[in-house]
């Protein structure tokens, strides 16, 4: 038995509906889709991109007292998990370096984590006297730099004004 057509003439019903538009509203139709693609273009290069490249002249931030402790922990706990495991690959051995550190983080008590707290202030000090010096010698830079452009923009000045003489 074939199946039924129906006999509705809803457009809701019909697959093949057209829709008719003239041919100024397809164009301004057309060129919102463009406005918008570019618009989420421009967007995901913003998110993707949010970051500009580091300087690196610029100090490294401060260690934690986790990162000193990690740090002094990681060759001695990898030596004893290798005896453990002879054949174990590079990721999954350091994979259970860093569980077994973050264990023995949360283990220790609150006066051997002084040691290491002491270790993280005395690096956050250094870090904000090295940002000092870096910020100090960042804006002469840059004031060295405004003072030359404005003497090569007086200069395009000048070429300007001789133009004009002629």
């Amino acid at each position: 038995m074939a199946p039924s057509k129906s006999n509705s003439n809803s457009k809701s019903e019909t697959v093949n509906d057209t829709v008719k538009v003239s041919k100024d509203e397809f164009e301004e139709m057309k060129k919102d889709i463009l406005d918008l693609k570019k618009k989420i273009k421009e967007l995901s290069v913003a998110v993707g991109k949010a970051k500009g490249k580091k300087d690196p002249d610029a100090p490294k931030r401060g260690r934690t007292a986790y990162n000193f402790y990690s740090k002094l922990m990681r060759e001695e706990i990898m030596d004893d998990i290798r005896e453990e495991n002879e054949n174990i690959t590079p990721g999954d051995l350091n994979k259970m370096v860093m569980k077994m550190i973050g264990s023995k983080w949360g283990d220790i008590d609150d006066e051997d984590k002084k040691k290491y707290t002491k270790m993280a202030k005395e690096d956050k000090v250094r870090y904000e006297k090295e940002k000092a010096k870096y910020e100090e010698r960042s804006s002469s830079q840059s004031e060295v730099e405004d003072e030359s452009k404005s003497e090569e923009e007086d200069d395009v000045d000048d070429v300007e004004d001789d133009d004009d003489e002629e």
